[in-house]
């Protein structure tokens, strides 16, 4: 069944607490896109040594979401937001491809979705922006400091 889009909001709510094994992030978002978010709720969330690769948003609901639906749905939303509910991480020795289980459409329908073009397209184009600008760390919210990739994998097994 290919997924559609039911307008619940879940994915606009509880952002922060995405977790890969002990770490904990925001929502993903491109250094394009951080000027669309409070800039006191944007911290970042991978650096390649000093340089800061890509940012995340740790509001506990993203405040675009306006009576239930999100206010930049149709033109400006981030492109973690256009991937939803596909998930991929690809790191080096790990190839994660998840469905959020918090999306009502896949709550009603758990097996054999499909997903548009669209959303494929925007998994990808994360998965291949995250292998070019490969992170050394990633900062973890829980703990409020910067943590090596490797460590963040080996906490994973």
């Amino acid at each position: 069944m290919e997924f559609k889009c039911l307008r619940c909001g879940n994915c606009c709510r509880n952002l922060v607490g995405r977790r890969i094994g002990n770490w904990q992030g925001g929502l993903f978002l491109l250094p394009s896109e951080i000027h669309r978010f409070p800039q006191e709720l944007v911290l970042p969330l991978y650096r390649n040594h000093e340089h800061i690769t890509a940012h995340q948003f740790t509001g506990k609901d993203c405040p675009h979401l306006q009576k239930g639906i999100c206010s930049l749905y149709n033109n400006r939303r981030p492109v973690a937001c256009g991937a939803y509910p596909l998930e991929r991480l690809r790191l080096p020795g790990i190839c994660l491809d998840t469905v959020a289980g918090e999306c009502s459409f896949v709550q009603k329908h758990p097996d054999n979705i499909s997903f548009p073009r669209g959303i494929i397209w925007a998994a990808e184009f994360l998965c291949t922006y995250i292998l070019v600008n490969m992170p050394s760390a990633a900062y973890d919210l829980q703990n409020g400091n910067w943590r090596t990739v490797a460590e963040i994998l080996e906490n994973m097994a």
